[in-house]
């Protein structure tokens, strides 16, 4: 059929074109989908870890390799997330797809701050109190001693205790273990005792800081520190009260005599 000008022509060829373009789009669609859903090119055979210091990349694996052979794109990130926060140690995941067969996960581990002597083990703790395994012995010499900690029998994984008290001796804990990380000197914290909320007591090795409750605590262990630091007061062995507002009490100790 040669041109023509006629309107009602045109507008009927211009719809046949739309109709043709849209079933070519809808079969293109369809193909893709077809390929997309059963083809195995896009099926999970790599699974890389990284952000992981202390759990081993194999421990990891182990969870993971569960989701090979599942459609990369199609895979559930809930799922794979939930599957490796079952670790203790894990804090967060991020989950990324790298085509077309590579899941890339990237987690945040949680931190190791604290173990507790238990009757037959040490349970080692997180900043924020959570059992993350119970040990034979403590490999980390950097983790600070907890003392005066009534607990129950508790699963791995969850946290020492609940209720309004150990919502404030969670505070004051995890804000400790960040004061030891950004201490710079050779004093470092090795023990707190938390058997009273209203008058708990930090240790630097054979040196007790009364630090009262967990109020003001970043200036309380630096006044303690600078105390430690002045070698015309060099305190070796006894106390430090700085649990009150004012200056701080300084009471020394002898060695007793072997």
């Amino acid at each position: 059929m040669g041109k023509t000008n006629n309107v009602y022509i045109l507008k009927a060829r211009r719809k046949r074109h739309i109709k043709r373009g849209i079933i070519l789009t809808v079969i293109i669609a369809g193909v893709l989908a077809l390929f997309v859903t059963k083809s195995d090119f896009f099926l999970i055979k790599n699974v890389n870890i990284k952000g992981n210091s202390i759990i081993k990349t194999e421990a990891i694996l182990k969870d993971a390799d569960s989701f090979k052979g599942e459609n990369l794109l199609f895979i559930k990130e809930n799922n794979v997330i939930s599957k490796i926060k079952s670790n203790p140690y894990i804090d967060n995941v991020t989950i990324k797809r790298s085509l077309p067969k590579t899941l890339e996960i990237d987690v945040t581990e949680k931190n190791v701050a604290y173990y507790f002597k238990g009757k037959e083990s040490f349970d080692i703790l997180s900043s924020d109190l959570i059992l993350l395994e119970k040990s034979n012995k403590i490999d980390d010499k950097n983790l600070i001693e907890i003392t005066g900690l009534k607990k129950d029998d508790l699963n791995i994984g969850e946290y020492i205790a609940s209720g309004d008290s150990f919502t404030i001796l969670k505070t004051t804990l995890d804000e400790l273990y960040k004061i030891q990380k950004s201490n710079k000197s050779k004093f470092k914290v090795t023990k707190v005792d938390v058997s009273s909320l209203t008058n708990m007591k930090v240790y630097f090795g054979d040196v007790m800081v009364k630090i009262g409750d967990g109020e003001d605590l970043v200036k309380k262990i630096n006044t303690a520190i600078s105390i430690l630091e002045d070698k015309s007061i060099n305190l070796k062995k006894g106390y430090i009260d700085v649990s009150f507002h004012g200056s701080p009490v300084i009471k020394k100790e002898k060695d007793k005599e072997k």
